[in-house]
């Protein structure tokens, strides 16, 4: 009598499986024709072609002028923080100067 392991079966049966379920999927996942409004969307968009009624102000969109304005406010914060960590250290450094000098020097 042969004996056959439980794990050797299971292997067989996973491999089955695995080959109906490309099967499947060979039929189900076939490519899609996109819309030709959507790539002329999306060309626009990458390429910067616009039509003639969707041009703003300066040949940009809002987004883009959202983006600028938080990068200027961004860069702003961050030199305003630093030149309040300067003064702080300025300021840190002179107390501790100002306590050396009024402590007298034990010899």
């Amino acid at each position: 009598m042969k004996i056959e392991w439980p794990w050797k079966n299971r292997k067989i049966i996973l491999e089955k499986d695995v080959r109906g379920v490309e099967k499947h999927l060979q039929h189900l996942l076939q490519p899609v024709a996109p819309r030709p409004e959507f790539i002329k969307t999306l060309r626009a968009e990458l390429v910067g072609e616009q039509d003639d009624d969707k041009k703003t102000i300066l040949k940009g969109s809002w987004r883009k002028g959202v983006l600028v304005a938080g990068g200027v406010f961004s860069f702003f914060a961050m030199v305003l923080g630093g030149i309040r960590i300067l003064i702080a250290i300025i300021g840190m450094l002179q107390v501790n100067k100002k306590k050396g000098m009024e402590e007298p020097v034990i010899a």
